[in-house]
């Protein structure tokens, strides 16, 4: 057992914090999006998922770019999502991939479907969504394009993999506009929650039917867009700014590949969509629009990361010609006046067109993701030079310290993936940091190592880096944990803040300790102290302190294998709520099963600190 004694000087006041110290970084990898945040049921929906990507080759079940970067890629199923079901012996029915007489030719994939001799048995065409789809009492609005001379009715069916119908709908007189695409809807309403469904398009008499859209929301989609429950917990973290789209799939793995704002507006059915370096692809149905749209919504600032001309570096990364460089530029600054620009302006007409006549709260510029070197300097300053000069109000971030002029960094953004004993000894990361240069963003942090999908000793060691940073407030300005979301069926990193799995929704450890920190931030801090007597010396007591308003907030984390009994002087305070993380097996985690293993409790004695606890103190000062 350990000794320890926590000290509190409330009269001494050391920073301020910044209001904007916790928010959230969006990156869509683990189907975040798809699947995901976006509340979009069908997998596919416009055919085009076995599209190689755009500057890339393919042979024998790989992509490769000019740059030499391969990647395993499958193409041997063309209609990924989609499978076809014949009811009847004697039935006969086809579906293939088609584009030779497109809708869009920007989006030219649709799905041609042969129904023959049927007899009265029908051909049925299925999509098991992502993963299946999770449904629960309410209504969902299928929206399909399609085109039949011979097709006059098509029924709508949500089953659930039992076979069991949830719910049925159908559209008539397809036929009636002969072969000219058209757009038919339907509402499937659903009266009990079930996972693991798909929907059921069938056809009942022969003929041949293109689709070329195919879109199933539930009406409870907030904006018509946002899955409510991955909404609402993201929401629960008080966001101060939304950082997006990436990380990574900024820089795309060539600079074919990169991100591109301009073909992610416009109408659902009209965006071609693009394959995602994390293995998939997007359809961008959360596109530029819709993540501005997510940060109002959340009362969050935005932060928009732009490519200024080179791909991810990880991946035999193409840097950009003078005349690539030009063209990244005028992306950035077109994406910048969608966001901002009076409506009298090109960008910000298309922003009303869209429906948004006011700016977006768009506030951060982020020139590059993960980028570095020679290159890396000569085009941020470049973009900073030109941005500036046309952007003033916005703030301009960096991602590498190496060859900068600091006077042209507002904030440098650091980022750090490392294991609990790391994190432990960056608390007093920042404490010699320069106060007069720019300030500092970590952008993206976790303790992932060794800590399975996040566990709770990771999320004590994630408090304690926290801890450090709101006692250097007066430098770092900003945080976000990274990855945001992950849908457990798709796991392409192993730890990530939000789970789910057929519509089911949890948070690891961490995401309650950051909801915990965005209640009680503090406006500034004030000193404290702490002192560890242990044994083999392997014990710390971390901890810190600073005002919310007239609340002395105090928050302590035992970093040991043992408990640590502690001795608080909170100088003329007293406690009036405690809250602790804790769990008697350092490594448990969440889960779907057990959403809530490891969450926050109130303490029952917030003097004895169990191995690996954190405890918060909320306190009034004495009469």
């Amino acid at each position: 057992m350990n000794t320890a004694k926590v000290q509190v000087f409330p009269d001494k006041k050391t920073v301020n914090v910044s209001p904007n110290m916790y928010g959230i970084f969006y990156e869509d990898i683990n189907h975040a999006g798809d699947g995901g945040l976006y509340a979009e049921l069908v997998r596919n929906r416009s055919f085009m998922d076995a599209c190689i990507p755009v500057g890339t080759w393919y042979y024998n079940g790989q992509i490769r770019t000019l740059q030499r970067w391969t990647h395993p890629f499958d193409i041997n199923d063309p209609l990924p999502g989609w499978r076809i079901r014949l009811d009847g012996e004697d039935t006969l029915g086809t579906i293939r991939p088609d584009f030779t007489n497109p809708r869009n030719p920007k989006v030219p994939n649709y799905m041609h479907v042969v129904a023959q001799n049927n007899d009265c048995h029908p051909v049925t065409i299925i999509n098991d969504g992502f993963w299946g789809m999770a449904v629960e009492p309410g209504t969902y609005h299928l929206r399909l394009i399609a085109r039949s001379e011979n097709i006059p009715f098509i029924g709508i069916s949500l089953v659930t993999s039992s076979g069991y119908p949830l719910s049925f709908a159908s559209i008539d007189g397809i036929h009636r506009n002969g072969y000219h695409w058209a757009e038919y809807t339907a509402d499937l309403t659903v009266s009990s929650s079930a996972s693991d469904c798909h929907l059921e398009l069938t056809l009942y008499d022969p003929g041949e039917l293109d689709l070329d859209y195919v879109s199933l929301m539930p009406d409870n989609a907030v904006e018509g867009i946002f899955n409510p429950h991955l909404y609402q917990m993201l929401k629960d973290l008080k966001p101060a700014f939304v950082r997006f789209p990436g990380g990574c799939i900024v820089e795309g793995m060539c600079l074919d590949n990169a991100w591109d704002f301009e073909p992610t507006l416009g109408a659902p059915e009209d965006r071609p969509g693009c394959w995602n370096l994390w293995n998939y692809r997007r359809t961008d149905g959360l596109g530029y629009h819709e993540f501005m749209l997510l940060c109002e919504k959340l009362g969050a600032d935005a932060m928009y990361v732009v490519n200024c001309g080179m791909s991810c570096q990880n991946r035999n990364s193409q840097t950009s010609t003078p005349e690539q460089t030009d063209m990244f530029l005028q992306r950035a600054i077109n994406a910048i006046e969608y966001a901002i620009a009076p409506v009298d302006t090109e960008w910000g007409a298309k922003r009303a067109a869209a429906g948004h006549p006011q700016p977006f709260p768009l506030k951060y510029l982020e020139i590059g993701n993960e980028n570095y070197g020679p290159a890396y300097v000569e085009r941020y300053h470049y973009f900073y030079t030109e941005l500036k000069k046309r952007f003033p109000q916005l703030k301009y971030l960096a991602t590498d310290r190496t060859g900068h002029d600091p006077a042209e960094i507002d904030i440098m953004d650091d980022q750090y993936y490392m294991a609990p004993e790391f994190f432990a000894s960056m608390f007093t990361r920042y404490d010699n940091a320069p106060r007069d240069q720019y300030k500092i963003y970590v952008g993206e942090y976790a303790c992932k190592t060794d800590v399975g999908i996040g566990n709770a000793v990771s999320a004590i060691s994630d408090a304690i880096f926290l801890m450090g940073c709101e006692n250097n407030g007066d430098v770092v300005e900003m945080t976000s944990y990274a990855p945001l979301l992950c849908h457990n069926k798709d796991r392409r990193w192993s730890v990530n803040l939000i789970c789910f799995q057929d519509g089911k929704y949890f948070g690891i450890p961490t995401y309650h300790i950051l909801k915990l920190f965005a209640q009680y931030r503090p406006n500034f801090m004030v000193e404290s102290a702490s002192q560890t007597d242990s044994f083999t010396g392997e014990a710390h007591v971390f901890c810190n302190a600073g005002f919310q308003d007239d609340k002395l907030i105090v928050k302590i984390v035992n970093f040991s294998q043992t408990t640590s009994v502690t001795t608080l002087d909170l100088g003329g305070y007293h406690v009036v709520q405690h809250f602790g993380l804790f769990h008697p097996d350092e490594r448990a985690e969440n889960s779907i099963e057990q959403p809530e293993n490891v969450c926050i409790k109130e303490n029952t004695d917030y003097t004895w600190l169990p191995p690996y606890s954190f405890t918060l103190l909320v306190c009034e000062k004495d009469a």
